[in-house]
């Protein structure tokens, strides 16, 4: 799959052909007018190159996965980007390991966010009202992977499951992956959506 990157400064072009042209091919875009002929792609693009809505939702259309980075990522801001369906969010100078890991993500079709800003994003998903006639959901489930849905469903960490229920980290991944099987889902962002009223 191919990686598209566009932005208006030149600098974090070139430190993001730098990072992923290791293992992907790169293509470089300073022109706005070649947007039109992507597809079935990764693009990357920074916030300050300012694509509005139509744009980012005619990439989606084209089968394009995208990943938006900004310099200060904040939580209002991937709310915005996430409804409009983008594969990952995050910071346009994390580190190497971090950029392509994101990229890693996005091409298994999970959602890639920075762990700060995953936090806050499953914290604020309280605020929402939760729909608990949507337990039947859970119904396939085991009874202890019942008790670590639960808490999942409240936005807890995978370390905050462990102590909550006094079990190890290994059995709380072991747990989360069983429920994202048997729910046919991928990641936790899915997850949550599933119990959200009018969903």
């Amino acid at each position: 799959m191919r990686i598209f990157c566009f932005s208006s400064d030149i600098n974090l072009l070139n430190r993001w052909e730098n990072i992923l042209n290791k293992s992907y091919e790169v293509i470089l875009i300073e022109d706005e007018t070649l947007l039109a002929s992507i597809e079935n792609s990764i693009f990357i693009f920074s916030s300050c190159s300012k694509l509005n809505q139509k744009q980012i939702l005619d990439l989606k259309k084209r089968e394009n996965k995208i990943l938006v980075l900004e310099r200060v990522p904040n939580l209002s801001n991937a709310k915005i980007y996430l409804s409009l369906k983008i594969d990952g969010y995050g910071n346009s100078i994390m580190s190497e390991p971090y950029l392509i890991a994101a990229v890693k993500a996005i091409m298994e079709n999970h959602i890639f966010l920075l762990p700060k800003i995953a936090t806050e994003l499953f914290r604020d998903i309280s605020d929402y009202k939760i729909d608990d006639s949507k337990n039947s959901i859970l119904d396939t489930l085991t009874k202890s992977e019942k008790k670590v849905a639960y808490l999942l469903k409240d936005g807890y960490k995978n370390q905050e499951i462990c102590d909550e229920l006094n079990i190890s980290i290994n059995t709380v991944k072991k747990h989360i992956k069983s429920i994202y099987e048997k729910l046919n889902i991928q990641d936790r962002a899915t997850f949550m959506k599933l119990f959200l009223v009018n969903n």
